[in-house]
């Protein structure tokens, strides 16, 4: 599957948003990647709130539509700062479509329109209206993706179906996987992994370390998350009998120590799911105090709620009404039977019942509790007044106001009712306020007016309304923005939002105010190609005034590819090669953010294509970055082709380290110099070698003429591969044949001595494979080190063992101080090597040119292990032992070998084979009943 196909769905719902008219509903079996798209929806600008719900919620019912729409408000009152949505409790019993009414069409529908249409997406509907088939799951992907990282399938033997795939991963997983699957569906919400484990010792009466083990190696192929412990795609749908599994969790309920009521009603839960009988089920219930519960509604399910009841506990015959909800429908007689309304609950009641228009409600709050007339929420952001002020309720406006409503308390986020309904637009609401004595002025906790309020959201009538109030348009807020800076950046191009722009401009509005960024409104009008720029354009200073960044109106412009505002304000005189403070032109940005018809444009119009920023680059050196041969095309010439930035880079090597072919492709093709190196020695073909990019090392290898490729330091481009270990790509260039072999870096290192230093055994394999006739392994470097050397010296045991047993090497090699092998183990300790270099005729006789023998220097250096190895005449006994033959050497030296060096035989292959012999030895034969006295056996290796 590619990357194409799944994005594909995301395109074409960008394109359905354009012109939707209608709610989207996307269905499909189960593991097909809807909640993928659904998650790539989430990070959409136009996405206003998003809500998923786990697999397991849908599964246990846990999920509810209060606790959705709890999670959607809170996102949508972020989102919009003038939406009033009353909170609802998880308790409150709602009907879908009453509530869905009340809590999301009315309060989104008082909103005023936004600039781009805007979506809110639901994961998890209770079940699909349709019903087709989807191939190809994203779920058999990803777990095929999990299971190969594990390792718990070879590459070579791939399942062709999910089916297959789960059968050979509960093959390969602990035989308790059922056990701990059915577990984690047994649980009514997603355990703890500590939880989990703990359930899972009561089911298996296995050791803590072992369950948790086993159920962490579960996790990392079964498991959507491991804590809480989430079951992902099919394995959620495991069959098996969950009886037994609600047994254990009822007896975990039963063990824990300091109960909470929530943990009896799971008690009951479990036990009423279980293959308990009844009896039992009620007397363990008991005996946790059951029956002193108080059940203000049904729990959970029937089953549980009547066992429960069985037990003693009471079921409150009247649930109480949700006082918030009734006040946001408009309930005034349901409201009334409400008891024990908390001061919280009323003063969101008579806010969410004003959000709605509900006088009479409102009338009866203030009735009984007139303080909530003036009272304000308790995130400090809404009153009654503020809250019918920003929908537009006119009459619920005025008659708080008779109730002695303040029209210009703002509370801490300092948003007036004024703020409010003038950001809403509702021009009615507006005169109201002012006639009972608004502020036109009054500021919010960001300096903002209700005029800049009413500018942002491009409302004409509204504007001009409070201008002619007496609201100033030269005031700026806390960023040094004006209403008509906060006009102009909202980036709109309706017909409201070029009167509002054309209203603050025959109101005189200055156009040169510059904000905190250091721009005006000719930035802005260029940033979003307004239709009033030519207007402002004729009111500037200085048509290249720079922001505080260093750029023009014409720069800004060209990041967006305004070629419309660009060619005006060329017209009107402005600079086409200015720099900003990074030193780069409208070009250079153009060909930066992509914008190819600006670029040519740009050109056209004379723009330098060799200027230099400050980092050396031209514009094709930001060009080259994106994967667009034409935009390359348009920019590159003689000049431009080869220029190198301030590290040497040419475009060639930026399109390397980018990894666009198409664009390497056009560069080679329109002469591009291959070989060119960087100030580090770095050319096209070492980077892109580097990177692992195979396709354009196919396009640069033709083009080469260095099969040294060295870096500044005399690395190779084929050492420099070896060190990284990257060896399908240095058998790509060796099989090209352009690469030196034989080449050594500055320290007369060889590629096999670079093996050698990194343990790679595949490397080195290749190397024997591909050039074992130009390379002997036997290569010495300015030490006079071999490989072999230089891998002891770094205590590689796997490249050591590959050099001496397949590429058969001197084990007696010595450097240029005379040291061998055995020596270098001698001084580092190395028990591993040593038996490694014995066993391949390392000779322990030979000394260095200060005459000392490997015995010497490991006495020199205090390893006791090997001096006792070397002292003592076991050569043939080691040599017998890993050559894994049964030529049974005597038992008392047997005795005094491992006297000597206990150690030893956590070095040697094979402990059986070592137990047969002493068993076996025809010299002294040994009774069973006296083995454990052996040394052999107690030297750990042997249980």
């Amino acid at each position: 599957m590619t990357d194409l196909t799944r994005s594909a769905p995301l395109a074409s719902f960008r394109c359905w948003l354009s012109s939707c008219s209608q709610s989207l509903l996307v269905t499909g079996p189960a593991f097909c990647g809807k909640t993928h798209f659904l998650r790539q929806l989430s990070n959409e600008p136009n996405c206003a709130a998003y809500f998923e719900c786990s697999s397991h919620s849908r599964r246990t019912g846990a999920v509810d539509v209060s606790s959705v729409l709890q999670s959607i408000g809170t996102q949508l009152t972020k989102r919009f700062p003038n939406l009033v949505l009353p909170h609802v409790s998880t308790l409150t019993m709602l009907s879908a479509s009453d509530c869905i009414e009340h809590l999301v069409h009315l309060p989104l529908h008082s909103l005023p329109p936004t600039a781009q249409v805007m979506f809110i997406a639901i994961d998890g509907l209770p079940e699909n209206l349709f019903d087709f088939a989807i191939s190809n799951s994203w779920y058999f992907v990803n777990q095929l993706d999990r299971a190969l990282s594990c390792g718990l399938l070879s590459p070579t033997n791939i399942p062709s179906s999910s089916k297959d795939l789960l059968d050979d991963l509960i093959a390969s997983l602990p035989l308790r996987l059922p056990i701990y699957v059915l577990l984690v569906k047994a649980s009514r919400n997603a355990p703890s992994l500590t939880n989990l484990i703990t359930a899972a010792q009561l089911a298996t009466n296995e050791e803590w370390s072992i369950v948790e083990r086993e159920i962490r190696s579960v996790a990392k192929v079964c498991a959507e998350q491991e804590d809480p412990f989430t079951l992902y795609g099919e394995w959620d749908e495991l069959p098996g009998d969950l009886t037994h599994c609600h047994s254990t969790w009822a007896q975990f309920y039963k063990m824990k120590r300091q109960r909470t009521a929530q943990d009896v009603v799971e008690l009951a839960y479990h036990l009423a799911h279980s293959n308990a009988p009844t009896l039992d089920a009620l007397h363990i219930l008991r005996s946790v105090r059951a029956g002193e519960l108080i059940l203000q509604c049904p729990v959970l399910d029937t089953s549980t709620t009547t066992l429960l009841t069985k037990a003693g506990a009471t079921l409150s015959p009247n649930k109480q009404k949700d006082f918030v909800y009734l006040c946001a429908i408009g309930d005034v007689e349901e409201m009334k039977k409400c008891e024990g309304v908390t001061l919280d609950e009323w003063s969101m009641g008579i806010v969410a019942a004003a959000a709605r228009g509900h006088i009479e409600a409102c009338r009866w709050i203030i009735t009984h509790k007139p303080a909530m007339a003036t009272e304000v929420t308790q995130n400090g952001q809404w009153n009654a007044l503020r809250s019918a002020a920003c929908n537009g309720h006119v009459h619920l406006l005025q008659m708080l106001i008779q109730y002695g409503c303040s029209v210009d308390e703002c509370g801490p986020g300092g948003r007036t009712a004024l703020r409010a309904t003038a950001w809403a637009g509702y021009e009615n609401a507006v005169r109201e306020l002012l006639a009972a004595g608004a502020n036109v002025e009054k500021r919010d906790s960001e300096e903002r007016t209700p005029l800049m309020a009413a500018a942002f959201m491009n409302f004409p009538n509204v504007c001009r309304l409070l201008v002619e109030r007496g609201a100033r348009v030269e005031s700026v807020d806390s960023a040094g923005a004006t209403a008509l800076h906060l006009a102009l950046s909202n980036g709109s191009n309706t017909k409201n939002h070029e009167q509002v722009v054309k209203l603050l401009l025959d109101e005189n509005a200055d156009v040169n105010i510059c904000d905190m960024n250091g721009r005006n409104c000719l930035h802005l009008a260029a940033y979003h190609n307004n239709a009033q720029l030519k207007l402002i354009l004729d009111r500037v200073h200085s048509v290249d005034a720079q922001d505080s960044l260093g750029r023009t109106a014409l720069m800004l412009a060209a990041s967006q590819g305004r070629n419309e505002a660009i060619q005006l304000l060329v017209d009107h005189g402005s600079n086409i090669d200015w720099i900003d403070l990074h030193g780069r032109t409208a070009l250079q940005l153009a060909a930066i953010h992509s914008h190819l018809d600006t670029v040519n444009l740009l050109v056209s119009l004379g723009a330098d294509e060799a200027h230099k920023d400050n980092e050396g680059a031209l514009a094709l050196h930001y060009a080259v970055s994106h994967d667009d041969p034409q935009l390359v095309k348009a920019l590159a010439n003689d000049i431009t082709l080869n220029a190198t930035d301030r590290v040497g880079n040419t475009p060639l090597i930026v399109a390397c380290q980018n990894g666009s072919r198409m664009v390497v492709d056009e560069l080679i093709q329109m002469g591009a110099d291959v070989n060119i190196q960087t100030l580090e020695g770095n050319t096209a073909l070492r980077i892109a070698a580097l990177t692992g990019n195979t396709q354009i090392v196919h396009s640069l290898l033709p083009h080469v003429n260095d099969n040294l490729q060295s870096d500044c330091d005399g690395t190779s481009l084929l050492h420099s591969l070896l060190i990284n270990q990257q060896t399908s790509m240095s058998r790509l260039l060796i099989e090209s044949g352009i690469v030196d072999l034989l080449a050594v870096d500055s320290h007369c290192r060889s590629i096999t001595h670079i093996v050698a230093t990194t343990n790679d055994v595949t490397s080195a394999e290749m190397l024997h494979c591909y050039c074992s006739n130009q390379l002997t392994f036997e290569e010495k470097d300015e030490d006079g080190r071999s490989p072999l050397l230089t891998a002891v010296w770094s205590g590689h045991n796997r490249i050591a063992l590959f050099l001496l047993s397949t590429i058969g090497v001197n084990p007696n090699s010595v450097d240029s101080q005379g040291a061998s092998a055995l020596s270098v183990v001698a001084q580092l300790g190395l028990d591993d090597l040593l038996v490694l270099l014995l066993k391949f005729g390392a000779d322990p006789s030979l000394a260095d040119k200060q005459g000392r023998k490997p015995v010497d220097i490991a006495m020199l250096f205090g390893h006791k292990i090997i001096v006792n190895v070397l002292q003592v005449n076991c050569l043939e006994f080691i040599q017998n032992l890993t050559n894994h033959t049964f030529i049974r050497p005597p038992i008392q030296q047997t005795r005094q070998v491992l006297d000597h060096c206990p150690s030893l035989l956590r070095s040697l292959p094979s402990p059986y084979h070592i137990l047969e012999m002493v068993k076996r030895s025809p010299f002294e034969p040994i009774p069973e009943s006296s083995l454990g006295e052996c040394p052999l056996f107690n030297c750990g290796r042997i249980h």
